[in-house]
């Protein structure tokens, strides 16, 4: 199911890397790394992260695509300079909510791109994915979460 909605602006640390999406293995190990270097950041500062860890695709082709992986914070809060708060721009989006394996996912971002089509929307910049499930905690493909998201241009 898509819809639109609108959201507010998310704060933000993250870790950036461009890799090839044709190996999903290494993909998932190298978030993985990432998150853990995220989540023990917060923790040596003693922050809470404010909401579910996203992934933001700047840059996406068959050959090569930018990831950031994200977890959202509250504004000012204080971490190593290695660690920019950053914040995502918020407003109009397309949202998809999918069940199941990450590596499922194809179905999801074709029914957004379709959802796009079919309504002459603009993609005005990076979609991103939200996990809502914890793969470390749910070890059940079938029941993890991801929220999909593509910011449009409003009316």
């Amino acid at each position: 199911k898509t819809w639109e909605e609108s959201v507010a602006p998310i704060n933000y640390i993250g870790i950036s890397n461009t890799m090839s999406p044709k190996d999903m293995k290494a993909v998932s190990a190298q978030m993985e790394k990432m998150y853990t270097e995220l989540y023990s950041a917060l923790q040596k500062s003693k922050i809470e992260p404010v909401g579910s860890p996203f992934c933001l695709f700047p840059k996406y082709s068959e050959e090569s695509m930018d990831m950031v992986c994200s977890v959202p914070v509250a504004a000012g809060v204080k971490l190593p300079a290695k660690y920019k708060v950053m914040q995502t721009a918020g407003g109009k989006v397309i949202k998809a909510t999918h069940q199941g394996a990450y590596d499922d996912m194809e179905s999801t971002y074709n029914q957004l791109d379709q959802y796009v089509q079919f309504k002459n929307l603009e993609i005005t910049g990076a979609p991103w994915e939200v996990y809502v499930t914890d793969p470390t905690v749910e070890k059940d493909t079938t029941k993890w979460i991801t929220e999909v998201y593509y910011p449009v241009k409003g009316e």
